[in-house]
């Protein structure tokens, strides 16, 4: 469904506002999988609706694309959903920007977060080459492991695939012959198919680590 189709001013006939309370109504939903945005159901722009996925108590599993990692809005709806346990974020926003200590919400249910990308795509916002990358979303995530050592981690970057920090991974999607500079398409294909299939929320993909950002960008 694309949402973005119809936006706020200029939906004179009021569908959103339906479609809205639609997905909200949805309280039993467990997984929900939005491949071509991050639910887009604001009704007014702008808006402090809060996101309608943060409504669904049951929910365990969620799949959005190119949401804005950093913004409050997203943070306060994580807070709100205890129950998730698994995060695929396709070609996210925001994974470079420091949040605050006060903006950012203890997340202790979150078992897994999955990076969606192709992998020049990873390679152009990498984690451990910035110096505040502890500030930001990824980074966060991971030092609030309570068996997080920043010595330990830093110069062992294979302790990312142990214990609790084993939650962060990468996804490297295959960009095929003849469909260079289709990269969008091609991920929200990846996440369809997968998602269809049932696969999306058991690949884990390859742990974030300073090796893998190692890697020159070409």
């Amino acid at each position: 469904m694309p949402l973005r189709s119809l936006y706020p001013e200029d939906d004179h006939n009021r569908v959103r506002p339906i479609l809205r309370a639609a997905f909200a109504s949805l309280k039993f939903i467990k997984e929900f999988c939005s491949v071509r945005d991050e639910l887009f159901l604001d009704t007014v722009n702008p808006t402090n609706e809060a996101k309608v996925w943060s409504f669904w108590p049951h929910l365990e599993h969620l799949a959005l694309y190119n949401v804005d990692v950093a913004s409050s809005k997203f943070l306060i709806a994580l807070r709100r959903c205890e129950g998730l346990t698994k995060l695929v974020l396709t070609r996210p926003d925001g994974l470079e920007m420091s949040i605050e200590d006060s903006d950012f919400p203890p997340l202790p249910h979150l078992q897994l977060i999955k990076i969606v990308n192709t992998a020049e795509g990873h390679r152009q916002w990498p984690l451990f080459r910035r110096l505040t990358w502890r500030s930001c979303f990824l980074g966060r995530i991971l030092t609030e492991s309570p068996h997080f050592s920043p010595a330990n981690y830093m110069a062992e970057p294979a302790a990312a695939a142990q214990g609790a920090m084993a939650k962060l991974f990468n996804i490297n999607v295959p960009i095929p012959a003849g469909r260079e500079g289709y990269e969008a398409e091609v991920c929200q294909e990846w996440v369809r198919n997968h998602a269809v299939d049932g696969s999306l929320w058991e690949l884990h993909g390859a742990p974030i680590s300073r090796d893998m950002e190692e890697t020159p960008l070409c």
